[in-house]
């Protein structure tokens, strides 16, 4: 996605919906770094989700692979993209909440638990064999920020 936003090939993107759709996929959307080009597909594209990255490790205007060297995990990525996130109608995979394993986890999920909305989900990188609880501790997690957040703020619009 960010690489064809870059570079002005916004038909590849209806071609690929149309193609997708044609198919019967049941649910299409696009998945990428940048919020500019989030917020382009929000405003041009009849998709039915988002996957917005918290992360921009790598520039991907000139190349449309993922390249790991020279990564860079700024917080300021993903605080631009969570501005785009709560302009998006459709729902919003979140996905590279930890920066591919290179932030805290517990601030992460905290934060989830502010930014989600209803209808929105995460998508949770995991490498088991490090850690084999490492899935039944995530899903704590989810339980412990994540739902108890969304719990408490229906509660509180109820209440209003």
């Amino acid at each position: 996605m960010d690489y064809w936003h870059a570079n002005g090939m916004e038909g590849h993107f209806k071609e690929a919906l149309q193609r997708m759709r044609d198919a019967g996929i049941a649910a299409v959307g696009f998945a990428g770094h940048k919020p500019e080009a989030h917020a382009w597909m929000r405003d041009h594209l009849e998709v039915d989700f988002q996957m917005c990255s918290h992360y921009n490790p790598t520039d991907q205007s000139q190349h449309a692979q993922h390249i790991d060297t020279g990564e860079k995990l700024h917080d300021d990525d993903r605080a631009r993209m969570l501005e785009i996130i709560a302009t998006i109608e459709k729902p919003v995979v979140h996905y590279k909440v930890f920066a591919g394993g290179n932030k805290p986890i517990i601030p992460a999920f905290e934060l989830l638990g502010r930014v989600m909305r209803k209808n929105d989900i995460v998508c949770v990188g995991m490498f088991p064999k490090d850690d084999p609880q490492m899935i039944a501790q995530n899903a704590a997690f989810v339980d412990e920020y994540v739902e108890k957040a969304a719990q408490k703020d229906s509660v509180s619009r109820m209440t209003q």
